[in-house]
């Protein structure tokens, strides 16, 4: 098997302080925020230390600090310095997530968002995260879907730069990451979009205008996100006792 090089640390870190600065908070990035919060919400957990896994510019780490006492964890430092100047509702940390002395079996939730497809070792992750979460406690995990990225087609995008790590995940390759650690509780899709294959019928346009108007958009569209159509994955899991 031909192996893969992967960019260095600092080389990630640059990449990901360009990205925060132009691209992290987008209308994706707010319909995610809005379902997580929505999850976390309904569980009614009392006061939780919530751990926001590669937090980017902390801007959901605040939202969390709302449900209870959040820390956000970042490979980009300069980001974690700038949102702990601008708030002290969290705790911000740099740095990377292997190396960070973070306590074992501390926090009733982690979040890891679009986290897991930019890093190397997905297995020694998920096993880190798993550490740091307390028995029964809860992993929220979002992730582009690879059965979309692979029938995306042209939708205007430009390339990422070397540094930008990219091993993407669908739904049975995720669970197969999460199943040695976590009980899976609930699980869904957003952001229905591709135009290769099955997508190209599924998201044509005069198909969706005709079928909107038989059930609705919104219905149609929540078919097509629980049917695993959507361009991000969002599962819930419990801890392994």
């Amino acid at each position: 098997m031909e192996s893969v090089e992967f960019p260095s640390l600092d080389d990630q870190e640059r990449f990901w302080q360009t990205w925060q600065a132009t691209k992290s908070i987008t209308d994706w990035s707010r319909r995610r925020a809005e379902v997580l919060l929505h999850w976390l919400r309904s569980l009614r957990l009392p006061n939780p230390d919530i751990l926001d896994i590669g937090c980017g510019n902390g801007w959901f780490t605040e939202r969390l600090a709302q449900l209870g006492r959040a820390t956000g964890v970042d490979l980009n430092r300069k980001a974690m310095e700038e949102a702990q100047a601008r708030t002290n509702a969290a705790t911000f940390i740099g740095g990377d997530l292997f190396e960070l002395p973070l306590v074992r079996e501390s926090y009733d939730i982690v979040v890891a968002q679009q986290v897991i497809a930019h890093v190397m070792d997905q297995a020694r992750f998920m096993e880190r995260v798993a550490d740091l979460i307390k028995p029964a406690g809860l992993l929220l995990l979002t992730t582009p879907n690879a059965y979309i990225m692979a029938r995306l087609g042209d939708v205007g995008w430009e390339p990422n730069g070397p540094a930008h790590i990219e091993q993407w995940l669908d739904r049975k390759s995720l669970f197969r990451l999460l199943e040695p650690r976590f009980t899976i509780l609930r699980f869904t899709s957003i952001l229905p979009m591709g135009r290769r294959g099955l997508l190209r019928v599924i998201n044509s346009r005069k198909l969706n205008r005709a079928l909107g108007a038989l059930i609705g958009s919104n219905r149609l569209e929540a078919l097509k996100e629980r049917a695993g159509f959507g361009y991000t994955l969002i599962v819930l899991a419990r801890k392994r006792l």
